[in-house]
């Protein structure tokens, strides 16, 4: 429910309120995004031939004209509001794809710039409630996500 929710948003065939909430988010490793972004950065691909974009249980996949096909590959976890049947955060920890040639190495580097691009926009609007989160979620997510700045700090000294 929760995944064919998401494709079809992504896919234009229902709008955002049907299946997010107005703080919905969506982590992709340690970048966040609007739930909004995903299809910007759906129809910034287009221009590389993106014929779909969808999650799955194993991640999130692209499909191009060229036959060109590769997969953010991990853990997807999905957190709803059963009262709203809506989606409250989607959740994705993944490494790096391979890259087979120059087109997937130019893809990837346009959506790791719209991402980073959508994870600043993010947290300049972004009303965040630490404490909400802390509450509704496990121990883990908590830590994952307060530690955020001092591990993005980290891995630019790198």
């Amino acid at each position: 429910m929760l995944l064919s929710k998401i494709n079809s948003y992504i896919s234009g065939e229902i709008p955002l309120s049907e299946c997010f909430t107005e703080t919905s988010f969506i982590r992709l490793n340690m970048i966040y995004v609007f739930p909004e972004s995903l299809r910007f950065i759906v129809g910034g691909l287009s221009k590389f031939g993106l014929q779909k974009c969808h999650f799955t249980e194993d991640g999130l996949n692209f499909h191009f004209a060229d036959g060109t096909n590769f997969q953010f590959e991990g853990r997807l976890r999905g957190y709803a509001i059963k009262s709203l049947d809506r989606i409250n955060s989607l959740e994705i920890d993944f490494g790096q794809p391979p890259v087979a040639n120059r087109t997937v190495a130019c893809v990837l580097k346009s959506i790791e710039r719209s991402m980073m691009k959508a994870d600043c926009f993010f947290f300049m609007l972004y009303r965040f409630d630490f404490d909400s989160f802390v509450l509704n979620h496990e121990l883990v997510d908590s830590i994952d996500l307060l530690t955020l700045e001092i591990r993005r700090r980290l891995s630019n000294k790198r």
